[in-house]
């Protein structure tokens, strides 16, 4: 082989090795000078390990190596002992696909010509490196190159293979009988095998790593929030004991006050209205502490009706009574305009009736939790509760707005609720839609919409249709249950 073209094949190797040393750093700050800085340097080292091959046959590749760490890591502004570690890497993987390379390019060669043609098998030789290292690093485990390179640690098992493929190089390149030289190519493709099973595994263990330092700052973030919210319920707490001392002094007082001035013959006008001063101040200042705390959230949306507003109110002191979750919310401007379709008092019954019968089932679980939603997008309206409660049973779903049913009779339930619903739902041609979830699937275990669409569909989607079907043959099947919502209420509808 030409002193030439020994000379063109050190460059190319040197040179990518300076391309596989920044994707193994994952460097991406070059530029123009930084690339001529490349070439000129892999130039000089290509021209300078050639005539020195004689006089330091081996020792002029360990001294190349001192010299391409100082010299990228001067490029990159990496730490010496990372750039040493970078180094050792990029020389082996470049120093093994070149020998696949000249191995794979020599055979073409020789299959083509008998003879072969040294130019003609290390430009191919070249161009076969080139390829397979630019492709290595278009695999998307290895595309953000070697992160845990910084570690010492974690990159001395990858070192030891690169360090055992540059040496195999190394022989190589000194000239070993054909024999060996097959013995030595294995060994090339033995160690390519393991730093690729080396790196795989190194880089799991860094996301899973990673994984873990990612959900330990989620976990401080969430314990941090809560003690913060724990701070502001302390603060509450504080309010509230300074307004209960308080109002245990004051309104027995006033109390005493009203007594005596109502059970006065001679009314005095002017002790009247200092009384009704009196009280108005005590809850304005009542209303003006409570709405400070914690106490008052979540935010109650506007509704422009204080009847339903007073509803909703009642509706969170209840789940707060009972440890309930409760959540509320509005989007789109739903009651902008949802009191031209529906009364005041027909939506109101919807809502104390859903929200109620929410509140009822997820107070007696584990998780209880309530979400109350408000949308309105493209002029169709929407109403929908989620709860974490017990799910329906399966006769009251078949029941539903066909005959009363309750599962609460010992405390009272009558099951006129749903009955009442359905009445407004038919009047209004709304469609009602129950969703329930694969117990462990989700926080909530259903969903209940009222829709207003002028569709008076009744649509069940459960993960329960077989047990449904077998009940009642006639319905629908797979997991939806389409239907017109039921128009005679005391008799059994097998469309329902």
């Amino acid at each position: 082989m030409g002193a030439f073209t020994q000379v063109t094949l050190l460059f190319s190797i040197i040179l990518l090795s300076l391309f596989t040393y920044a994707k193994v750093l994952n460097y991406k700050h070059t530029g123009v000078k930084k690339y001529l800085s490349a070439i000129v340097f892999s130039i000089i080292s290509a021209c300078a390990v050639h005539s020195l091959r004689e006089i330091l046959p081996v020792s002029r590749f360990v001294l190349l190596l001192i010299i391409f760490a100082f010299f990228a890591g001067f490029l990159t502004k990496t730490k010496i002992t990372a750039s040493f570690t970078a180094t050792i890497i990029s020389a082996g993987i470049n120093c093994g696909t070149f020998l696949i390379s000249i191995f794979t390019s020599t055979v073409i060669s020789h299959f083509f010509q008998n003879e072969g043609n040294i130019v003609i098998a290390a430009l191919l030789a070249i161009a076969l490196q080139v390829l397979t290292i630019i492709s290595l690093f278009k695999i998307k485990r290895f595309s953000k190159g070697f992160p845990f390179v910084k570690k010492s640690a974690s990159s001395i098992v990858g070192c030891i293979v690169c360090v055992v493929i540059t040496s195999i190089y190394v022989a190589f390149n000194r000239g070993v009988p054909a024999d060996i030289g097959v013995w030595f190519l294995i060994g090339i493709v033995l160690s390519v095998v393991l730093i690729i099973i080396w790196w795989k595994r190194v880089i799991t263990e860094q996301y899973r790593k990673m994984l873990k330092e990612r959900d330990l700052r989620e976990y401080e973030k969430i314990i941090a929030q809560k003690d913060e919210q724990l701070g502001k319920l302390r603060e509450d707490n504080d309010v509230m004991s300074e307004i209960m001392h308080r109002d245990n002094k004051m309104l027995p007082a006033l109390a005493q006050a009203v007594i005596k001035y109502t059970a006065s013959k001679t009314r005095n006008p002017a002790d009247g209205e200092y009384l009704l001063e009196q009280i108005e101040k005590l809850m304005d200042e009542r209303i003006s502490i409570l709405k400070n705390t914690s106490y008052a959230q979540p935010d109650i949306p506007v509704t422009n009706n204080p009847v339903f507003d007073s509803i909703v109110t009642n509706m969170m002191h209840r789940a707060s009574r009972e440890g309930v979750g409760f959540e509320i919310s509005e989007t789109g401007g739903f009651f902008d305009s949802i009191w031209s379709k529906i009364p005041g008092n027909e939506f109101q019954t919807l809502f104390a009736d859903l929200t109620d019968n929410a509140i009822n089932t997820t107070s007696e679980c584990e998780i209880k939790h309530v979400r109350i939603s408000f949308s309105a997008r493209e002029g169709v309206h929407e109403l929908q509760v989620q709860d974490s409660g017990k799910p329906f049973e399966a006769e009251t779903l078949l029941s539903l707005g066909v005959k009363r049913i309750t599962t609460r009779f010992d405390e009272g339930g009558s099951g006129i609720g749903y009955m009442t619903i359905f009445r407004i739902l038919r009047e209004k041609k709304a469609s009602f839609i129950i969703s329930e979830f694969q117990p462990g699937e989700l926080v909530f275990t259903k969903s209940l919409t009222v829709r207003f669409d002028e569709n008076s569909e009744f649509i069940l989607k459960t993960y329960r249709a077989d047990e449904l079907v077998s009940m009642r043959p006639g319905i629908n099947g797979s997991h939806f249950f389409i239907a017109t919502l039921p128009d005679n209420p005391y008799e059994d509808n097998n469309n329902t």
